[in-house]
This record gives C-alpha cells, sequence and structure tokens, in this order.
C-alpha cells in the first residue's frame, strides 16, 4: 500500500510529465485519470494487466507513456558502476502484456528529481539492460540509467522528494561505505 506522501508524488510526477508531453506537440488520454476505484486495467477472461498512466499519439503514432518518479538512480553492490532505475516485476509485465495486446509500444518515463531530468525509453529498448532481483518480498527488475534518453526539465518545478525506503540509493551507498571500512578495520 502506498503512502499518502508517495502517492502524491507520482501524481505531481504524472503532471510534470503530461505537460512536458504537451509542449512536445503529444495528444494524451490520462488513463490514470479514470475513476474505477483502484489502477486502470486492461481486462481478459484470464488476465487482468495494469495499464500505462497515459495513452498518447503524435504525428499519427500511438504509444503508451508510463510515468515513475523517482528521487535518485540505486547501484547494487555487484555493479557500482551501474546507475539503475527499478521497478516490480509484475507491473514490467503488465507493461509488457499490454503493448502486446494492444499492439502500441510503451515507453516508460522515469521523472528523476535529483538530476531535475526526464528519462525515457520504450520496453524494448529497455530488455537487453533488465536485471531481476528480489526484494521486498518480491522480485524487481532494474534497468541501467544510461538505456534511457535523457529530458533536461530546467523550467519545471519539480516536486520535494521523498527519502527512499531500500538502502541503496547511490548517495546512500557513499556514506556507508568510510562506515563499513572503519568496521572491517576494527576487526
Amino acid at each position: 500500500m502506498q503512502s499518502d506522501a508517495k502517492r502524491q508524488l507520482g501524481s505531481q510526477g504524472e503532471d510534470i510529465v503530461k505537460r512536458w508531453l504537451l509542449g512536445q506537440g503529444y495528444s494524451i488520454l490520462p488513463a490514470s485519470l479514470i475513476q474505477t476505484g483502484g489502477a486502470p486495467m486492461l481486462l481478459e477472461r484470464s488476465y487482468k494487466a495494469i495499464l500505462p498512466d497515459n495513452l498518447t499519439w503524435k504525428d499519427r503514432h500511438q504509444r503508451w507513456i508510463e510515468v515513475k518518479t523517482k528521487s535518485n538512480p540505486t547501484t547494487h553492490e555487484s555493479w557500482p558502476n551501474r546507475k539503475e532505475h527499478g521497478l516490480p516485476l509484475r507491473h514490467w509485465a503488465a507493461y509488457e502484456f499490454v503493448q502486446q495486446q494492444t499492439q502500441t509500444p510503451v515507453t516508460l518515463a522515469i521523472l528523476e528529481l535529483s538530476s531535475g531530468t526526464l528519462l525515457t525509453a520504450t520496453l524494448d529498448e529497455l530488455k537487453a539492460t533488465a536485471r531481476i532481483y528480489p526484494m521486498k518480498g518480491e522480485y524487481h527488475i532494474f534497468l541501467a540509467r544510461d538505456a534511457f534518453q535523457e529530458h533536461p526539465l530546467e523550467k519545471m518545478t519539480l516536486p520535494e522528494q521523498i527519502p527512499p525506503r531500500a538502502a541503496r540509493t547511490i548517495e546512500q551507498q557513499q556514506q556507508q561505505r568510510p562506515r563499513l571500512i572503519r568496521e572491517v578495520n576494527r576487526e
């Protein structure tokens, strides 16, 4: 269950990305605003999938865009030089299912608050960088930050960051390393 602050941050991020998309000439059907008592779904007889946040059109081309608002990229101890962003694997699978069933590409748009940058890439572009890892009782998929296109958002006011619950952000790891080195030296 999302906290109210996290839900509000996500909504603010979605609004910023919608303004950016409109500024880029896209038309938008915001699926995230459909009032169904929960997340909008693509329903089939034996499966239901969460819809991406927005269905967009530009130059007669249609695209789903899923918005995630992230404070910072993360790293993993096995790949300390790889910055990445993650999401639950079940969400990724739902977006892939929607892409397959609708024959409409899905773009993942990450609003990265620490850099003031919008990162975008299609699911197909991101597959090659995917790393699956168990976390918080379920599997997550982590995607290399450098696989995304960067769009600076200098003229937009970004929401305040919420400290992440996972102790994996780059900033946190840099703060923790000296402490770990001191602990090893004591032994």
